[in-house]
């Protein structure tokens, strides 16, 4: 189930993807926080004002994360298909109690931004309008990324191989038995899950 490859993709890959977007929003999808933090005051020297200002920052970074993971369970549901239809068929989101999560997931999100007793719980606060719809460019950017990758492994999976000689049929046998799967097509194949 987990493999060095699993762990690569996970940690060295979309993770950092993640925290790219989600620190990008900390500071730029807030306004003032950028200048709060440019201005090297100490956080001793902070103003309430100021203090919710990075209140609605880290609040701005968790709703990055959220749609960040879930950019990440939508890329991870194929590992090559394209999800969105990128030049091929699309896979689209046939997995109706992931897609039942993904909704969960945002009101949840939702929840810990606008309803006070869980600000406690969440250190979170209310946002404004424009930073809620900011972090919904991570998810669209990291789908997006997602798609190029799998655009391009599939076009290097298609990519003809230079053989030396050898049978080509015997070599398809093997991968089949080594695989443990069974495919009857290549399409099936492409849908295979990442874990």
């Amino acid at each position: 189930l987990v493999n060095r490859k699993v762990l690569l993709y996970s940690y060295g890959y979309i993770g950092q993807l993640q925290m790219l977007a989600c620190w990008l929003m900390f500071f730029f999808a807030v306004p003032g926080l950028y200048d709060l933090y440019k201005s090297g005051a100490s956080v001793n020297d902070w103003s309430k004002e100021d203090q919710a200002i990075d209140a609605r920052g880290m609040t701005t970074y968790y709703w990055t994360l959220v749609m960040g993971q879930i950019a990440a369970a939508i890329s991870t549901t194929t590992k090559l298909q394209s999800v969105f239809g990128f030049f091929g068929t699309p896979y689209c989101f046939p997995n109706m109690t992931l897609n039942v999560m993904f909704l969960f997931e945002v009101l949840l999100g939702l929840a810990a931004i606008y309803l006070p007793f869980m600000w406690v719980w969440f250190e979170t606060g209310a946002l404004e309008t424009q930073s809620v719809f900011l972090p919904v460019l991570a998810l669209v950017a990291i789908c997006f990324i997602e798609e190029v990758r799998k655009l391009i492994g599939r076009s290097m999976e298609d990519a003809p191989v230079e053989t030396d000689g050898e049978d080509e049929e015997e070599e398809e046998e093997n991968d089949e038995d080594e695989s443990g799967e069974d495919y009857s097509s290549e399409e099936e194949k492409k849908k295979a899950l990442l874990c």
